[in-house]
């Protein structure tokens, strides 16, 4: 990621998306480092919890929180369960990252 937000210093945040060892998308959303622009994360993350709790099992809780196979993180990064691949298509990630962003930013 850091190739990536050095050659885009505009950009705020990257959303990246891999294979899941047990299917599925895993996501990694974080804040660009490089920014003079402090956002937070957070309120991306809330809103990705819940969208994913809303799929039912294996997420526990809709909150962001260690132990609710959900997504979690912190201000700078976070990213989707742990344990399984997320159920959330990469469209529907980028849309509550960019949400987020104008909310917590």
């Amino acid at each position: 990621p850091d190739a990536w937000y050095l050659s885009r210093p505009a950009c705020l945040a990257s959303v990246v998306v891999e294979v899941h060892p047990r299917g599925g998308p895993r996501y990694t959303v974080g804040r660009n480092p490089f920014s003079e622009v402090t956002v937070d994360m957070r309120p991306a993350l809330t809103a990705l919890a819940a969208a994913e709790f809303a799929h039912g099992p294996a997420a526990l809780r809709p909150e962001p929180t260690p132990g609710s196979e959900n997504w979690g993180g912190r201000r700078e990064v976070g990213g989707s369960p742990w344990n399984y691949g997320s159920r959330l298509e990469v469209g529907e990630v980028v849309a509550m990252v960019q949400r987020g962003l104008r909310e917590g930013g």
